[in-house]
């Protein structure tokens, strides 16, 4: 719990930070401000994508604990590209086909939970053969 709390505090803060500046320079848009920021100010970048990625890891804590498996999904998708950038070769070898697996099986039981709503089958058995038929 501290540490959760401890990145949820530093990803307050380079927001808080962020959006102080922003209200200081005065232009209208704010991701446009953010992008020029970006282009002029390593230093700027470098915080961009540390505040990026402790907002990816929060979600992604956040679809675990809440058991939101579409959020969770779409975050393993935001994080694979960084397990590339950052050197992490069994991660990035991994998470891509992790990814594509749990895809394919969210949509393999949305459409058995849509073929049971519809009372087509009875037998479970049979249930996710069909649906398996259908998707492929």
């Amino acid at each position: 719990m501290c540490t959760r709390h401890a990145y949820q505090l530093s990803a307050l803060a380079l927001s808080k930070l962020q959006h102080d500046a922003f209200l200081l320079s005065g232009e209208d848009s704010k991701e446009s401000w953010r992008k020029n920021a970006i282009a002029k100010s390593p230093t700027f970048a470098y915080w961009d994508t540390i505040l990026w990625l402790e907002l990816l890891g929060l979600i992604f804590v956040r679809a675990h604990r809440q058991k939101k498996f579409s959020l969770y999904i779409q975050t393993l998708k935001a994080i694979t590209p960084w397990f590339l950038a950052l050197d992490h070769q069994n991660y990035a070898r991994w998470i891509p086909i992790t990814y594509v697996t749990w895809r394919a099986f969210h949509q393999l039981l949305f459409m058995s939970l849509r073929i049971m709503a519809l009372g087509h089958s009875k037998n479970t058995t049979s249930l996710f053969c069909h649906a398996y038929r259908s998707s492929t």
